[in-house]
């Protein structure tokens, strides 16, 4: 009979630094390359929001407004 093997993952957490540094990369791709968003509605919505809608469905989302999103999201939730 084959044996079969089992793949153990390892989980790593990082460091606050490395947070620190993919949350600020992030905030610097966000509000100079911008996402592309192609549903209307919240294209309209960011916009209103004050992000710069380009090329019909690019956005840039400064990071002070994400900023302010993360500051109203919970501290933590039940993922299921």
């Amino acid at each position: 009979m084959k044996e079969v093997q089992t793949f153990r993952p390892r989980l790593k957490v990082l460091g606050k630094q490395q947070v620190d540094a993919i949350h600020a990369s992030a905030l610097e791709i966000l509000a100079t390359m911008g996402v592309k968003m192609e549903h209307p509605g919240a294209l309209a919505m960011l916009k209103n929001a004050g992000c710069e809608v380009f090329n019909e469905d690019w956005v840039k989302i400064p990071a002070e407004l994400v900023e302010a999103a993360i500051k109203t999201a919970p501290k933590k939730f039940t993922l299921y």
